[in-house]
């Protein structure tokens, strides 16, 4: 015979009755205990632990019903399944007794075979519960663990990436919008002075979360090595290097291969007033305030022209910081700045989110005239407008992308 160590409380007010269930209910190896009113349940209820009530409704002074509704009321004793077993029999009171929280409900007389079968399904849910209450208990730990760890690591890449008054020194005006679509980044932006000039580069590394950030903490460490031992700082020659050991260090991993990091390097020269561009499959945008739009850097780039303001987009280099099926050399693009221009460095995670009312992608154009458009504001409030343009578009959409944009104006 099977061997059961759940506890049943039977409350009835008839001798005979709960005589007959404390029976059915040894014989069966359950451990009963009873009540004959409804005060003596709650008593009981309240000091001692139960897996399931069996209830009559018909009791003098506090009936039934009355006794179920305080044991789901009292979040010590709300779990317990109550079990009506009664001699009312017509709808109206069965379906009041479901109302005030009972999970069954059996006419007497009754066969016990039935009793019994219905009290094995009502324990096997609780005893079912009781574990996937422990499981989510021991999830939601293991959760907490996680997210601790997530936040703390969220802060070490935050420090990592330059400080704002780093960008503050090296610049008359910036913004950055950093949007991580995890607690961590795949995207990243570094800076670093070497003599009088300033390196500003940003990376949006493939993947999200954990393995994007792990690979943009690598391509931190890779530049400032690279700046450390070379003395050509060129940004091609620096994607080139970067690609190189990049390549060599995961040669052994067929696996990682496919993993790699997008790239905008810059190098601005105060005493030229000059910007040299070289881009891994990411470009770079200047806005400037010409009256005519320059001749094109190269055959790739392209014009937008809004009133007296004019916005020259030079795409990277279509390879990447990885394994390439076709490699090519990466190109320098210098450019002469001129007062007031305003560089813009940025990841493809704005414009390919969806949203609107079509729910599509922003794409490319709509975002470069965008930043045409504010390009006018000041540094902090084109952050807003940009920010806040992206959060409308997006509406109820899933953010798809980490999301960063880099506002430099040099003079």
């Amino acid at each position: 015979m099977q061997t059961h160590s759940q506890k049943i409380l039977i409350v009835d007010d008839n001798p005979s009755n709960i005589q007959l269930l404390g029976t059915i209910l040894n014989a069966n190896q359950y451990t009963a205990e009873f009540a004959t009113s409804g005060a003596d349940a709650l008593e009981w209820l309240n000091n001692e632990s139960f897996d399931l009530v069996l209830l009559d409704i018909m009791m003098p002074g506090m009936d039934g019903y009355e006794v179920c509704r305080r044991i789901k009321a009292d979040k010590e004793t709300a779990h317990i399944p109550v079990i009506f077993i009664t001699a009312k029999q017509d709808t109206d009171s069965i379906v009041k007794g479901f109302d005030v929280g009972a999970v069954d409900y059996i006419s007497k007389p009754f066969e016990e075979r039935e009793l019994l079968a219905r009290l094995a399904f009502h324990l096997e849910l609780l005893t079912a519960r009781r574990k996937l209450e422990v499981l989510n208990s021991e999830l939601q730990e293991k959760n907490d663990t996680m997210m601790q760890s997530l936040r703390y690591a969220e802060k070490l890449q935050e420090a990592m990436l330059p400080a704002d008054k780093e960008l503050k020194t090296n610049f008359n005006a910036h913004f950055v919008l950093f949007k991580p679509l995890h607690h961590l980044s795949g995207d990243f932006y570094w800076a670093k002075n070497i003599g009088n000039k300033t390196l500003l580069v940003l990376g949006d590394s493939m993947g999200h979360g954990i393995p994007g950030a792990l690979l943009s903490v690598l391509g931190m460490s890779s530049l400032n090595d690279i700046t450390d031992h070379s003395s050509d700082i060129s940004p091609a020659s620096i994607l080139t290097k970067l690609r190189d050991r990049e390549n060599n260090l995961f040669s052994s991993n067929a696996g990682i291969m496919h993993d790699s990091i997008d790239m905008a390097v810059c190098l601005f020269d105060p005493e030229n007033n000059t910007l040299t561009f070289s881009g891994a499959n990411l470009p770079v945008a200047i806005v400037s305030s010409d009256s005519k739009p320059g001749k094109p850097l190269n055959a790739n780039t392209q014009t937008l022209t809004n009133n007296d303001k004019n916005l020259t987009y030079i795409p990277g280099n279509k390879n990447t910081i990885g394994r390439n099926l076709f490699e090519s050399d990466f190109e320098n693009i210098t450019i002469q700045l001129s007062k007031g221009d305003k560089i813009y460095l940025f990841s493809d995670g704005f414009r390919d989110q969806f949203g609107g009312a079509k729910g599509s992608k922003f794409k490319k154009k709509r975002f470069l005239n965008l930043l045409l458009e504010t390009s006018t504001l000041n540094a902090e409030k084109q952050k807003t407008k940009l920010n806040s343009t992206f959060e409308k578009w997006k509406g109820n959409q899933p953010q798809i992308d980490d999301v960063t944009i880099i506002g430099i104006q040099p003079t």
